[in-house]
Order: C-alpha cells, then sequence, then structure tokens
C-alpha cells in the first residue's frame, strides 16, 4: 500500500467528521454569536456594503423612539430610505459591544416590525438600505 494516498484519505476523513473544519469562518467576530440573523436579511453582493454591516461596533441607544434610530452615530456613513415608519410609541434600548451592524438592523426590523432590503446600484453613492414600515404614516427620507 503506498502512503500517500493513504495519507490524504485519513486526513479527508478527518475533515469530514470535524466540524470546525467545514463550517466558515470570519476574521471578524461578535461578542453576541447568539443573535442569528437570518441569511437572506440584507443580502447583497456589494462587498463595501458586507464589510460595513458585518463590522464589530458598540451600540449605546436607550429610550431611542424608532424614527431616531437611524441618526445615531452607528449609523453615520449609512445610506437610506424610509417609507411608512410605524409610529408605535415602542422605544429602542440596546446596550451592546461587538455586535455587528447586520445583527443590530436585524433586531431593530425584528422588534418593530420593519422589512430592510440592501439596494446597490455599483458604487457606495448609489447603496442603500430601504426601510419598510408596516404602518400608513410616513417617516421620512434620507439619502
Amino acid at each position: 500500500m503506498r502512503p500517500i494516498p493513504f495519507l490524504l484519505a485519513s486526513i479527508f476523513a478527518g475533515c469530514l467528521t470535524s466540524c470546525e473544519t467545514i463550517v466558515p469562518t470570519s476574521e471578524r467576530q461578535s461578542s453576541a454569536p447568539l443573535a442569528v440573523v437570518p441569511q437572506k436579511f440584507l443580502y447583497n453582493t456589494y462587498e463595501p456594503l458586507n464589510t460595513w454591516l458585518d463590522t464589530p461596533v458598540e451600540v449605546y441607544m436607550i429610550d431611542t423612539p424608532v424614527k431616531d434610530v437611524f441618526t445615531q452615530p452607528v449609523f453615520a456613513d449609512l445610506n437610506y430610505k424610509i417609507t411608512n415608519l410605524p409610529d408605535t410609541g415602542k422605544l429602542v434600548n440596546i446596550e451592546s459591544f461587538g455586535i455587528t451592524r447586520r445583527q443590530l438592523l436585524w433586531a431593530i426590523a425584528h422588534e418593530h416590525g420593519l422589512r430592510m432590503r440592501a439596494r446597490h446600484g455599483g458604487d457606495e453613492a448609489e447603496s442603500f438600505i430601504e426601510i419598510t414600515g408596516r404602518s400608513r404614516s410616513t417617516g421620512g427620507e434620507r439619502s
């Protein structure tokens, strides 16, 4: 028996049984790894936007109305368009270190019934997050 094929087969078999070698990892780590975000949430192929969304940040929002969330420093570089933002009176209270912006946006969208979609036209000026509420009141727009 030749040692090289046997060695390669052993390594391959070991890789199949070890989940750590199959699960993709990221160099950016979150302090809230259990904040599960659906894979399709804010899906896009524009790498600068993905890098921005997946960078861990420090967040301190206490008693912040939903209409004011997107003007917070953590979203300073965000271009967005808002339609039908609900005025439910619910406040956003999030204090976290190391949460990604994607996780933060998911938590806000999930808690306040918002739909969010990433839009991009190929360059930074044309990229934005479309935020849609389910009420009839209009929240405004910024780009």
